[in-house]
């Protein structure tokens, strides 16, 4: 779930990102929950998740990933997280597993303002899953 009044843009796979969904805030276009998901083996670990995400991010450059936590907790739910930094803001990922898809809710502020978007975020997170086809 994510706040009603904020829009929501698809965003097609391409470049080094996945397809997405991003969620805007109304107040501040740089206040954005970003939502992937990527299916994964039924049996898929969250340490197995951990490593497959630091072997992508030690290809690139040193500090564009930091703050990794491989078995953290957000919203009551066990993740993995870090932070991505880019100019000008910052987004905070948390990875879930639900089943045999690997969900990802990227909380991205300006630098220092994580306050803008966590009321968004923390709701994205809380109620993140899997739905099933026909549900």
């Amino acid at each position: 779930m994510v706040p009603a009044e904020w829009a929501v843009r698809r965003i097609p796979a391409g470049g080094a990102g996945s397809a997405r969904v991003e969620v805007i805030s109304p107040a501040d276009p740089e206040a954005v929950v970003h939502v992937t998901q990527v299916r994964v083996k039924p049996a898929e670990t969250l340490a197995a998740t951990a490593e497959t995400l630091r072997a992508a991010m030690e290809k690139e450059p040193q500090g564009a990933f930091t703050d990794f936590r491989a078995d953290d907790r957000r919203m009551d739910r066990p993740a993995v997280t870090y932070t991505e930094v880019r100019e000008g803001h910052d987004i905070a990922w948390t990875v879930l597993l639900d089943g045999d898809l690997r969900i990802g809710v990227g909380c991205q502020f300006k630098k220092d303002s994580y306050a803008d978007v966590r009321q968004a975020c923390e709701l994205a997170i809380r109620t993140a899953h899997a739905v099933k086809s026909g549900s």
